[in-house]
């Protein structure tokens, strides 16, 4: 990447290239799909509380927005690199164990305390997943095309800014509950795709 910046290069100039690498595909489909549910989750909360019309709304995104803040704060880097010695695959298991549970949670919980330790379970996934994301794709891409790699992963992100389009359908059109059993299903499916991309990282 740096190479490239040095010389003026765009790193989608060899876009070719990197898409015929099916593990980088898998890692971004993968990307995508959990960004659904890891990105945005303010609105899509506050869009569940408004539907359920919860009393305490400011309280609750008051309150888990402020521990995912303070948890990737003081957390980040003790739990990156306590688990930089585990296989990334591993890490990847726990990243979405941790995840499951926080979306579980949200679903379940009543008081205040209740979406605060669902909001830590979640915020440690996040950690574990977005580290490990980097970390994949540092794995795979040769040192030429680092930077197109990191151009192409980097469109997962488009997840984030589809979630409250499909929260928003899903519960003018659903029970509330339903919106985080999508979340849950996109989270298993991205698990599928990173297994995928893992797998033939691994048979190479």
């Amino acid at each position: 990447l740096h190479h490239d910046k040095a010389k003026g290069i765009s790193p989608w100039r060899y876009i070719g290239d990197v898409l015929t690498d099916r593990r980088l595909i898998y890692f971004t489909l993968a990307g995508l799909f959990c960004s659904l549910a890891m990105r945005q989750f303010p609105s899509y909360l506050s869009q569940y509380l408004l539907k359920i019309e919860a009393k305490n709304i400011y309280q609750i995104i008051n309150y888990v927005s402020s521990t995912n803040a303070l948890t990737v704060i003081l957390l980040q880097y003790i739990i990156t690199k306590r688990l930089a010695s585990f296989p990334l695959y591993a890490r990847f298991i726990a990243g979405f164990l941790c995840l499951g549970a926080g979306i579980t949670g949200f679903m379940l919980a009543g008081p205040v305390g209740a979406w605060v330790v669902a909001m830590l379970a979640f915020s440690i996934g996040e950690i574990i997943i977005a580290t490990g994301e980097f970390a994949a794709i540092d794995q795979i891409a040769p040192n030429h095309l680092r930077g197109s790699y990191y151009a192409v992963q980097n469109l997962s992100t488009v997840g984030g800014g589809i979630t409250p389009v499909l929260c928003g359908l899903v519960l003018a059109h659903f029970p509330a509950v339903t919106m985080f059993i999508v979340l849950i299903f996109a989270i298993l499916v991205s698990f599928g795709f990173y297994s995928l991309g893992s797998y033939r990282s691994f048979s190479r």
